[in-house]
């Protein structure tokens, strides 16, 4: 096995970080926007307006960190040969014309 280069453990470490964030920024977000989700009277009332504010900072965040870890990855990725098993011409039980195997009922 090869040793990493100083560019791809540097792209591992950043890859790493945004996908933290990204749990980060998810569960903040969630724990946020609990007023919103549980509080029926949220409209009507006066609100926690900071909090809903912070947790759609959080989102935005979070969207930023996922477009982050995809460019990220892509690099990485895109060296690889697909699976054989990927290919769906060697599957012939799809349609051409479907998105996915038909599902049958197991009972």
């Amino acid at each position: 096995m090869q040793t990493p280069t100083r560019e791809q453990q540097q792209r591992a470490r950043i890859f790493g970080v945004l996908f933290a964030l990204t749990f980060v920024t998810a569960i903040a977000g969630l724990l946020l926007y609990d007023p919103v989700l549980n509080d029926a009277d949220y409209i009507l009332g006066d609100g926690a307006d900071t909090r809903v504010q912070l947790g759609a900072l959080c989102e935005v965040i979070l969207a930023i960190t996922n477009i982050g870890t995809a460019v990220v990855l892509w690099p990485i990725v895109k060296g690889f040969k697909p699976s054989p098993i990927l290919d769906d011409s060697r599957y012939t039980g799809v349609d051409k014309g479907s998105a996915s195997p038909p599902l049958t009922a197991q009972q």
